[in-house]
């Protein structure tokens, strides 16, 4: 999972430069693993879900080029709110990049914490998004990624309920179709390359590494709250200085 995609200096935790994104993706080719976001169409032993969130101007600027040069499909979860504000994708755009391959999920109406919400509230986020965006691009939206990584078994049941097969998560964890829901792993600006490597080639230590910072997220979230929990955790990454 990745967010704003950067030329070079970085302005936020989440943010990615790039030259680490083109890094992140030749680690991946270097093994003959399959980059893929089909999800009915994954034979292969080993394969990567490329996912953006938010609707960022750099998913059109540079990353729409990099992933069509490299014949990568990736899926972007945008906000239909946002959707042709300063910083993000506008409708010409996202028409663009929709006939070239690349998919489209809803990423809620108005980028809402869904936990946070009446079951009413979060229908209309799921429904009145998924909507406009099918109106807009012509395409069945299946996927849905929820805002801030905030989700419980109530929401995920209602996602199933409104149309959507797919629901994203920002847990930590390898995708089986035995859940019905898929984690994905956040790379970051954070993150040195051993890091990345570690993330796409995980080892079962690795593995009890995502379920012990998993843990302490969920919980730091749930007695901070999601704002204050961000604040901290930029606060804390701002003392450090990785560089791939």
């Amino acid at each position: 999972m990745l967010h704003r995609v950067v030329p070079s200096q970085y302005t936020s935790f989440e943010d990615i430069s790039l030259e680490n994104l083109q890094t992140v993706f030749s680690q991946a080719s270097s093994q003959y693993l399959t980059i893929s976001d089909n999800l009915d169409n994954l034979d292969n032993e080993y394969y990567y879900i490329v996912t953006f969130d938010d609707g960022y101007l750099s998913d059109y600027e540079l990353v729409f080029p990099l992933i069509k040069n490299l014949n990568i499909v990736a899926t972007f979860f945008i906000n239909p709110i946002n959707v042709g504000k300063p910083g993000f994708m506008n409708w010409d755009m996202i028409r663009e990049m929709s006939i070239a391959g690349m998919l489209f999920g809803s990423h809620g109406l108005s980028h809402q914490n869904m936990v946070s919400l009446s079951l009413n509230e979060a229908k209309d986020e799921l429904l009145k998004s998924r909507e406009t965006i099918e109106k807009n691009i012509g395409k069945v939206i299946s996927s849905f990624s929820f805002p801030f990584g905030q989700y419980n078994n109530k929401l995920i049941e209602l996602a199933g309920r409104c149309g959507y097969s797919n629901c994203f998560v920002s847990s930590h964890g390898i995708m089986s179709y035995k859940k019905n829901f898929i984690p994905r792993n956040s790379i970051n600006s954070k993150m040195k390359k051993s890091d990345i490597f570690n993330i796409l080639f995980v080892t079962n230590k690795g593995i009890l590494k995502w379920m012990i910072e998993d843990f302490v997220k969920i919980t730091l979230k749930k007695l901070l709250g999601v704002n204050y929990y961000k604040k901290i955790r930029d606060w804390f990454f701002s003392k450090k200085s990785y560089e791939l």
